[in-house]
């Protein structure tokens, strides 16, 4: 319903559910809502930016959500999987 409810080329109104992924994704591994609502917010911030340069700009379609969700995903996993960094056990 949010794609449809945009006007001429560019979309107006932003799609939520990768900050929602992300953000439940470091809820699980953390327990905590800031932590969850922290990168929620930096992958909103990646979605608009893979928006603005890939997606508003390119000829070809590439998911400004796919990506920040291929971006993010990588950093929580260095983030906060035990085998790399293991940020996840400071909120234990």
């Amino acid at each position: 319903m949010a794609l449809q409810l945009g006007t001429g080329k560019i979309q107006q109104v932003p799609i939520m559910h990768c900050p929602s992924i992300i953000g439940a994704w470091v809820f699980m591994y953390t327990g905590s809502i800031l932590a969850a609502g922290i990168a929620g917010l930096i992958a909103g911030v990646v979605q608009e930016i893979s928006a603005r340069v890939i997606y508003n700009h390119g000829t070809a379609h590439i998911d400004p959500p796919a990506t920040a969700i291929m971006i993010c995903t990588f950093l929580v996993n260095i983030i906060m999987k035990p085998e790399f960094l293991n940020l996840a056990a400071l909120f234990n």
